[in-house]
């Protein structure tokens, strides 16, 4: 089993990076980077199983494979590393008055809410699909 930190810094970087363009849509700065790589140090200093090694260094190395990932781990493992650092993430964009637009609340009309959350459904359930087969692919692969 290795640390969730054992990668270093440029690695931790690189995932706050691609976790935030994932989350907000936009790169997010640097200071907002560093807080990332410290609330990493502080809250997931234990070791990680295998398996939470395996799919981080996957989605490193990856990118498009996140959404797929955090779908997936969402049915079968809710509380996957990577799960936790995508919520860490979110709540760094959250507080930062630059990004926190990006998490109000969607309020379409009636007729275009049904509509977003039939496609919302539909996109969830092709991650979900194709995590599921990712995370069993990397699982076995080691």
């Amino acid at each position: 089993m290795l640390s969730a930190n054992m990668d270093g810094h440029e690695s931790l970087a690189a995932e706050a990076r691609l976790i935030g363009r994932y989350v907000a849509g936009v790169e997010p700065p640097d200071e907002l980077v560093a807080r990332y790589e410290q609330a990493n140090r502080e809250l997931f200093p234990e070791a990680t199983s295998s398996s939470d090694t395996a799919v981080l260094a996957f989605v490193r190395r990856h990118g498009w494979s996140l959404a797929p990932f955090e779908s997936a781990l969402g049915l079968v493992r809710p509380d996957a590393l990577l799960r936790r650092k995508i919520v860490v993430m979110m709540a760094i964009l959250e507080t930062e008055p630059r990004f926190a637009e990006r998490f109000d609340a969607f309020c379409p009309g009636p007729a275009r809410a049904v509509l977003h959350l039939v496609g919302l459904g539909l996109s969830s359930a092709a991650k979900i699909a194709a995590g599921i087969v990712l995370y069993a692919f990397v699982k076995v692969r080691g």
